[in-house]
């Protein structure tokens, strides 16, 4: 003999779920459910992001703290502090899952490359970050992309807006390099030469979907 605790009804057979609610019942006469409790799973991830973005805020602040109060001629505290965003941001996109895999290829490496430039500006600020990290970083997201499409062969065309941004980040370094920022020419072709041949490859060799996804995306 089950009972339905909602109905508050007692059924007499061997059926296994209520004859009013539908609800699924137990021999012992409680119901459980037949779906996973998603809302309580997202409270409890969200509480627990909310926890560690709390002690993010409170390191920060002590390295800020220790920082001006005893070596006020370095910046050190900018590193922890980025590191602590750069977590923060990662875990947020991770845990509350509104982000897709194209987001994920595209601004993971520009949010590493922002927090290798910032490591790099508050270490001392030798460049090493943004003239070498930065076209290092575009050229290997091109090699991560043509993997990622050899592999997800049906959603290859998903992944053009992704080659247009590296080619935009690519000229973005050609800027830096006319205003004398960066200097390093070698790098800045290489990060160029493999964005657009990924692209100008991949609307050959897609032909007519690769055109219709770009006219899609721009005329949409």
């Amino acid at each position: 003999m089950s009972k339905c605790i909602k109905c508050n009804i007692e059924v007499l057979d061997q059926t296994t779920k209520c004859p009013l609610c539908s609800r699924v019942l137990e021999l012992n006469g409680t119901e459980h459910s037949i779906y996973p409790d998603a809302i309580r799973t997202t409270k409890r991830f969200r509480t627990l992001f909310n926890v560690i973005f709390f002690l993010s805020i409170v390191i920060a602040l002590a390295c800020v703290l220790v920082n001006t109060t005893f070596r006020r001629d370095i910046l050190w505290s900018g590193i922890p502090v980025l590191i602590l965003v750069y977590a923060n941001i990662s875990l947020h996109l991770l845990l509350t899952g509104k982000s897709n895999y194209v987001f994920n290829v595209v601004f993971t490496p520009l949010f590493f490359i922002a927090l290798l430039i910032g490591i790099d500006f508050f270490s001392g600020n030798y460049g090493w970050a943004l003239n070498y990290v930065f076209p290092i970083c575009i050229t290997a997201t091109d090699l991560v992309i043509l993997i990622l499409m050899m592999i997800r062969r049906r959603f290859w065309q998903h992944y053009l807006m992704a080659q247009i941004f590296m080619i935009l980040l690519s000229l973005v370094y050609g800027l830096l390099l006319l205003i004398k920022l960066t200097h390093s020419i070698p790098l800045f072709w290489l990060a160029l030469g493999s964005s657009c041949l990924l692209l100008l490859g991949t609307v050959i060799i897609g032909d007519y979907k690769a055109r219709s996804e770009l006219h899609r995306r721009f005329h949409a």
